[in-house]
This record gives C-alpha cells, sequence and structure tokens, in this order.
C-alpha cells in the first residue's frame, strides 16, 4: 500500500541489516522516502541489505553504527540534518535478546541487552526529538514489543528495556504534542526475524519457540510487521500491536493485569519443564 505522509520525507531506520529494520527501509522508498538505513554492527547483512535496495532507483543512504554510541549516533542524525535540512521520522528499530531464567543470565549479558534495547533507543528519541523540536515537526517510531506490557518469562533482560521502551515512548508523546512532534510505539508479537538466533542460557530454544507459535498460532514476517507499522503510524495510532495475539494481550493487560498474571505464571509452569536443559550436577 502507499502511504502520503512518507513521501518525501527524510527517515532514519536503525537495526537494518535484517529483519524489521530491513522491511521498513524496503517500504519505505517504495513510498518515496528518502532513507538513512544503519544502526546496525553487522557490515555483512547491511551489504545485503544495500545490494537488495540497489535494485531500485529510490534515494538511500547507508551508515554503519552502533546505536549504543551516543557520539557517533548523535554524528549520524547531525549529519541527516545538515544534509537534508531536517529529520522528519525515526524509527528506533534496533533490538537484540537472551533466552534464560532471569538468575542464570550474566549481569554482563543483562548491561548489553538494556544498552542496545533501551539506550540506544532513548538515545535515538532524544537527539532525534532535539532537533524536531526546534524544527516544530517530526516522528518518532519506537519499537517495543508485546514483552513491553507482558511478561514473557525467560526474556527478562529483554522485558526490561522493552518496558522502559513503552515509557518514554508514551512520556514523548504526551511533551511532544504540544511541540508539534509525533511519538508512536510499535508491539509486535512474534516475527520470523533472526532475533531467534540470539543466546539462550540452559534453554532449547527451538523447543520454546515451538511451544509459542503453536500457543499464538500466528506469526508475521518482517514485511507483514512492516506494513501494519506504516499503516499505523500514518493514522498516528499511540500504541501499535502486531499481530491478533498481540492485540488480545494488550488489551488483556490494560483491562485486568492480576488476571494477565496468573494466566502467564500457569503457562510458564508447562513450558519451563519443556524447554529447560538440566545441568549436570
Amino acid at each position: 500500500m502507499k502511504y502520503k505522509v512518507f513521501e518525501d520525507k527524510i527517515c532514519l531506520v536503525t537495526g537494518a541489516a535484517s529483519g524489521i529494520g530491513a522491511s521498513l527501509a524496503k517500504k519505505l522508498l517504495e513510498n518515496n522516502a528518502k532513507v538513512v538505513i544503519g544502526g546496525d554492527i553487522n557490515e555483512e547483512n547491511l551489504k545485503k541489505v544495500e545490494k537488495e535496495l540497489n535494485e531500485s532507483d529510490k534515494k538511500f543512504f547507508p551508515v554503519l553504527f552502533d546505536t549504543t554510541d551516543y557520539d557517533k549516533f548523535k554524528e549520524v542524525i547531525d549529519n541527516i540534518v545538515k544534509d537534508y535540512g531536517r529529520i522528519d521520522f525515526i524509527f528506533n528499530n534496533a533490538g537484540i535478546a537472551i533466552s534464560g531464567e532471569a538468575h542464570e543470565i550474566p549481569i554482563e549479558q543483562w548491561k548489553r541487552i538494556i544498552d542496545v534495547d533501551l539506550y540506544g533507543v532513548v538515545y535515538g528519541s532524544f537527539l532525534a526529538y532535539k532537533h524536531m523540536v526546534k524544527q516544530g515537526s517530526g516522528h518518532i517510531v519506537n519499537i517495543s514489543s508485546v514483552a513491553g506490557f507482558f511478561p514473557i518469562p525467560l526474556e527478562a533482560p529483554y522485558v526490561v528495556a522493552k518496558y522502559g521502551v513503552m515509557g518514554l515512548s508514551l512520556v514523548l508523546r504526551v511533551e511532544g504534542a504540544l511541540k508539534g512532534v509525533k511519538v508512536n510505539v510499535v508491539c509486535p508479537g512474534v516475527i520470523k526475524t533472526p532475533i531467534f538466533d540470539s543466546p539462550k542460557i540452559n534453554i532449547d530454544m527451538d523447543k520454546y519457540v515451538e511451544l509459542v507459535e503453536k500457543a499464538l498460532g500466528e506469526i508475521a514476517t518482517p514485511d507483514e510487521c512492516a506494513e501494519v507499522i506504516l499503516a499505523g503510524v500514518e493514522k498516528d495510532e499511540p500504541v501499535i500491536p502486531v499481530t491478533t495475539p498481540a492485540k488480545w494481550m494488550w488489551w488483556i493487560s490494560r483491562i485486568s493485569p492480576s488476571d494477565m498474571l496468573e494466566m502467564t505464571i500457569s503457562e510458564y509452569s508447562k513450558i519451563l519443564p519443556l524447554v529447560k536443559i538440566k545441568q549436570e550436577e
């Protein structure tokens, strides 16, 4: 579909070397936006995306950088504003994960997940927001997750970061409303992306994913996810759940948090014995 809101707009997409980020970049180009892709440290994958996008005659600009590097992130956004006179959209999509019981995940991994998934979004939002406030216009789109409002077990660091992204996005939406800046937060359900290849701590991830897919009954592709995101952004929906299960989880979490917790505990008690890898004494 075509969305006029993106036509001739200057957009930055982080985490664009694969998955949702790569699909967002492709669809933004299809909507005649000028797109800076980057915010990723996987140079090989970013080059693959560049090759695919080069098959079109659309305008995109690759930049390899780590979203946890505040100074580099600032340089990238400042250069976009310098070169084009403005930044219209930022899609803070870069993210990583780790699976395991909270007490078994090393603190270094906690720090890494929170650095990428929360502080990377804080940096991108803050740096773009400052320019957008000066412009009196702009649009921030932060990718959270169902884990941003639903306590997904075996994903504690990811959940902590994504809850933070939800809070950040909603407060910026309130403040930004008085300054001409729009903010949306996206909450995908299960999407077929490389995030499932993330590290596991004593967890059979293949079995875990199999059980999740069976329970939810709907797994979206990155392209399908990107389409829902762009449609939601054009409508300026505050929270954009992706997939039907994500929508149900969003409503349950708002209507009855206690029931949500009891349901999750019950399901987790069934899942853990099936996915836990027993360690030798």
